[in-house]
C-alpha cells in the first residue's frame, strides 16, 4: 500500500538497487526486460544474468542458508518500505488441490488441465483483500480516489501422458479447448507430460471482475491501474536457458520466456518466496517481519479450516442476506469447534457489528427459522 504513485515506484526503484548492491535479486523484472512494447526477440537478448544472485532454491541443499537468505531480502523490503511510506500487507489462503465441478471430461489428462483451484483461490483472496481486509479496504474507500494494481501470478500444470497419445492429446488441447499446450518431460521422472498454462497474463482481468461482482451492494470508490498475470522466471530458469547449446533452440526458448508475460517487479518474487515457505512451514510466521505483514493482512486456510465456507458467510451478509449469514454461523459452529484457529479469529473480526445492523423483520426471521 502506498500513498501514492511516485512513493510506489521510489519503494520499487530502492528495493530493486539494495537488491542489486548485495546480489539478491531473483529473477526477470521489468528492469531487466522492460515492458515496453519492444518486439520480444529484441527484448531477450538484452537480458543480462547478473554475477550473484538467489536461485530458485538452494544450489548445495543447504536449505537453511536458503531461508536465511530470503529472510535477510524480506528485512531489506521492510526496510525500504519504512524509507519509503510504503506499507507491506501478507495474505496466505490455503486451497484444496482440487475444486468440485459438476462437469467433466472422459480424458483425465484434460481434466487435470481443466482444474481451476488456483485461479478460484485468486477470486477469494481479492474478495478478501478489498472487503475484508481493514487498512486495504478503507484506503480504497478514501474519498480522494484510489488506484488499485493487480499482479498476479501465472500458472503452468503438466500431466502425465504416454508417449504414443501425446500427439492426439495435444491436438485436442488445442482444438477442443483454446489450450496452447505442449510437450516436455518431467525433470525428475523423466516421463512425458502435456503441459500447458492455466492461468494466462491477461486472466487477471476476468478474476478482478468476478472478485468484485461478487458484492453488488458493495461501494467501489476505486480506480484499477493494470490487472495481469506475470510468470516468474528466475535467475537459476534463464541459467538454464542460456546452457542451451544450440543456437536456435535458444534464441527460441528466450523469446518465449519473454513473450509469454508481462514482466512483474522483484518484490513479487519475495512473495512467491514467502508464500512457499508459508506453505513448507519453513518461515517462522510469528518472526518479524512477516508477523507484522499477516498482522495487516491474513492467514487462512480453506483446505482445513472452513476459510471457503466462512467467506461465503460475511458475503452473504454484506449483500443484504442478514439472516443467512446468522444461520451459516450457527451451522459452522456445529460442525466443529473452530474458535482457536487463524481462521475463525479473522472472520469473527469481519463479523464486529452485525447484531447492531439487524432490524426487526430480520429478527423475527431469525428465531423463526433457528432450530
Amino acid at each position: 500500500m502506498s500513498p501514492s504513485e511516485t512513493k510506489r515506484d521510489v519503494f520499487h526503484a530502492g528495493f530493486l538497487d539494495k537488491l542489486q548492491s548485495k546480489g539478491l535479486t531473483a529473477g526477470v523484472c521489468d528492469h531487466y526486460a522492460p515492458n515496453d512494447g519492444n518486439r520480444s526477440e529484441m527484448i531477450s537478448e538484452t537480458v543480462q544474468i547478473p554475477d550473484a544472485f538467489v536461485p530458485k532454491r538452494p544450489i548445495d541443499g543447504n536449505w537453511q542458508n536458503f531461508w536465511a537468505k530470503i529472510h535477510e531480502v524480506a528485512g531489506i523490503a521492510q526496510s525500504v518500505a519504512d524509507d519509503s511510506g510504503v506499507t507491506l500487507v501478507g495474505f496466505s489462503l490455503q486451497f484444496p488441490r482440487s475444486t468440485e465441478r459438476r462437469w467433466g471430461t472422459p480424458d483425465p489428462a484434460m481434466d487435470a488441465l481443466l482444474d481451476r483451484p488456483y485461479s478460484e483461490c485468486l477470486k477469494d483472496v481479492l474478495e478478501l483483500l478489498i472487503y475484508e481486509t481493514p487498512q486495504i479496504a478503507q484506503a480504497l474507500r478514501a474519498t480522494q480516489g484510489c488506484l488499485l494494481a493487480v499482479d498476479l501470478p501465472t500458472r503452468t500444470l503438466g500431466v502425465p501422458v504416454e508417449d504414443t497419445e501425446m500427439s492426439k492429446k495435444l491436438s485436442h488441447a488445442w482444438g477442443g479447448w483454446g489450450l496452447r499446450a505442449r510437450s516436455e518431460r518431467d525433470r525428475e521422472t523423466g516421463q512425458p507430460e502435456i503441459v500447458a498454462g492455466t492461468l494466462e497474463p491477461a486472466d487477471a482481468i476476468e478474476i478482478l471482475t468476478t472478485a468484485l461482482n461478487r458484492r453488488p451492494a458493495e461501494a467501489i470508490k476505486f480506480q484499477v491501474d493494470r490487472a495481469r498475470c506475470c510468470k516468474l522466471i528466475s535467475w537459476s530458469q534463464w541459467k538454464q536457458i542460456e546452457a542451451v547449446p544450440d543456437p536456435t533452440r535458444r534464441r527460441n526458448r528466450k523469446f518465449w520466456a519473454i513473450e509469454s508475460s508481462p514482466r512483474p517487479k522483484q518484490i513479487h518474487f519475495l512473495g512467491d518466496f514467502v508464500s512457499n515457505g508459508i506453505f513448507n512451514e519453513a518461515i517462522q510466521r510469528n518472526q518479524d517481519p512477516y508477523r507484522i505483514w499477516f498482522q495487516r493482512g491474513f492467514l487462512l486456510s480453506s483446505a482445513s479450516e472452513q476459510a471457503g465456507e466462512w467467506l461465503q458467510v460475511v458475503r452473504a451478509f454484506a449483500n443484504g442476506d442478514r439472516v443467512g449469514a446468522f444461520k451459516a454461523v450457527h451451522a459452522i459452529g456445529k460442525d466443529a469447534d473452530h474458535s482457536s484457529g487463524k481462521t475463525y479469529q479473522f472472520f469473527r473480526r469481519c463479523a464486529t457489528g452485525w447484531p447492531e445492523q439487524l432490524e426487526a423483520e430480520d429478527m423475527q426471521r431469525l428465531f423463526a427459522e433457528l432450530d
